[in-house]
């Protein structure tokens, strides 16, 4: 017995061992691969935080800040999670490519169009995508669920070393297409969403977080010297954050939750940040706090609510749930309900003084429902999610979240466009 322990631990340091060697530690070449229009990209990062390719990165941008100057434009920003990497037969880039396909299609006819074309007296639309790889597969099949802690600490590495920088350059961008002027219908247009999922959610909140709570803070500052006034809007990053089952402990999102609900909100709020969380994600509610109890080993004590926020992942912790997305196949909803056909679009100011965050919306099949405490206006929706909508971890490209979030988005940025404009500024007033 005392040999066969001694053989399995042995056989446990050596492949916690192997966790830490070069196995998909590369820069995979994308020759062939579904990421090879003129407005398809693909960024790289190492192991360390750091570009593989620095200039191949630069040049990402600046054909971002080029494309967004002549037409209407998306971009579209996404960050593959654990077993992932940036081979062009991986599944994940396999699926982004075709969702974005889907939603080059979309955005080029119909309803979207038309709003294109009355919020911004052009129609055209061009839409940049970036899939953003690192090394979230770190041994071969099987033997990778034994890496959980190397790559929650890599992508925690990823998220505060160049990828930052990218992305803080390309929310720059974004704001600067976006500055509020008379001639808003005389200008292009540029949108910005950026996805995590899974540790890429990780990722990306260690990248967007500074930003976000800079915010927070500087509005709680501002209202506390005028208790009574709401204050100028949060900006956020680009129009949203969705982070897609993230493997992100609840405790560092718990700072950003506190400051958001102390502080008021007007018409002019749009959503910034939207978690989405399967309710039958096993692998985050089973596997996640193993984890997380192992890495807690030496560390100290951690209080009551702590150590509830340390060991659950963002999303899971009841107390910081704003929403619920519910799929209603009941027989007595229309096939599809787009937004921009809703009567929020009646008038400009009706668009404006929609609640996108306290509404309970109904977009195809699918219900987005407050709780009853919601904060009006309220930028941050951390939203449970029906077992149907995202199957358990990885089913996160279902069609009927892509309509849902397609529309949704929509909905913001044409807000957004008429709150650009000064002429409107009497309908948030009122």
């Amino acid at each position: 017995m005392k040999k066969r322990a001694a053989f399995l631990s042995g056989s446990f340091f050596i492949v916690l061992f192997l966790a830490g060697c070069s196995y998909g530690h590369q820069n995979f070449s994308q020759q062939g691969g579904k990421f090879s229009g003129p407005d398809d990209y693909v960024v790289q990062v190492d192991d360390y935080g750091q570009f593989w390719d620095r200039p191949a990165a630069e040049s990402v941008l600046k054909e971002i800040e080029k494309k967004t100057r002549d037409s209407n434009t998306v971009v579209v920003l996404f960050i593959h999670g654990w077993h992932h990497n940036a081979k062009i037969d991986d599944a994940n880039a396999i699926d982004f490519s075709n969702s974005v396909l889907a939603l080059r299609k979309k955005l080029d006819g119909g309803v979207y169009k038309a709003a294109r074309k009355e919020l911004t007296g052009r129609d055209d639309i061009k839409v940049i995508s970036v899939y953003v790889g690192w090394r979230g597969e770190s041994l071969y099949s099987y033997f990778d669920y034994l890496t959980f802690w190397g790559r929650k600490a890599a992508a925690e590495r990823v998220g505060e070393g160049d990828l930052r920088e990218f992305l803080l350059t390309m929310n720059n961008i974004y704001r600067q297409r976006n500055v509020p002027n008379q001639d808003t219908q005389k200008r292009p247009f540029m949108g910005m969403t950026t996805f995590g999922h899974s540790f890429g959610g990780q990722v990306l909140m260690k990248a967007v977080a500074g930003t976000l709570e800079q915010e927070l803070i500087e509005k709680k500052s501002r209202q506390l010297a005028n208790p009574h006034e709401t204050g100028s809007p949060l900006l956020g990053f680009g129009d949203l954050v969705v982070l897609l089952n993230p493997a992100l402990e609840a405790l560092q999102f718990e700072r950003i939750n506190r400051l958001s609900q102390e502080l008021k909100y007007d018409a002019r709020q749009l959503p910034l940040f939207l978690v989405l969380s399967a309710e039958n994600d096993k692998a985050r509610q089973v596997l996640f706090p193993i984890g997380r109890s192992i890495a807690s080993i030496g560390r100290a004590q951690l209080k009551d609510k702590q150590s509830a926020m340390w060991k659950t992942t963002l999303g899971e912790y009841k107390e910081q749930r704003t929403h619920a997305l519910e799929l209603k196949d009941d027989g007595k909803m229309p096939a599809a309900m787009n937004l921009l056909n809703s009567k929020m679009y009646e008038s400009a100011c009706a668009m404006i003084k929609t609640d996108l965050s306290a509404l309970k919306l109904h977009i195809g099949e699918l219900y987005l429902i407050p709780k009853a405490d919601r904060l009006p206006y309220h930028p941050y929706l951390v939203t449970y999610v029906d077992g149907e909508v995202i199957i358990k971890h990885r089913g996160i490209f279902e069609a009927e979240l892509g309509l849902f979030l397609n529309d949704y988005i929509a909905a913001m940025q044409g807000k957004r466009m008429l709150l650009a404009n000064p002429k409107y500024a009497d309908c948030y007033k009122a």
